[in-house]
């Protein structure tokens, strides 16, 4: 967990040392950690991923009141997951 991650917090906890510097090492382990994941370009995998989820949610909300324009998104939604499994091969 935790202690897996961030092994300078683990020996502060064992060795019990002052709390401020635990605590200055646990945000700046956070903030790396946020810091990362801000700037992750997304890849177009990712990206497609998500266009298709979208797809297949808004097939679904028009399926309750418009059939066809239900069934033209799923098309759409189709199209996108065939463009993911050749980005796969």
């Amino acid at each position: 967990m935790v202690l897996d991650v961030l092994p300078e917090i683990a020996v502060l906890i064992k060795a019990k040392n002052d709390v401020k510097v635990l605590i200055k090492l646990i945000l700046q382990s956070i903030f790396k950690i946020k810091m990362f994941g801000l700037f992750k370009k997304k890849s177009k995998e990712e990206i497609l991923q998500e266009k298709y989820k979208k797809l297949l949610k808004e097939s679904f909300e028009l399926s309750k009141t418009n059939r066809a324009a239900s069934d033209k998104k799923q098309a759409e939604a189709q199209t996108v997951l065939d463009e993911i499994e050749a980005l796969k091969k």
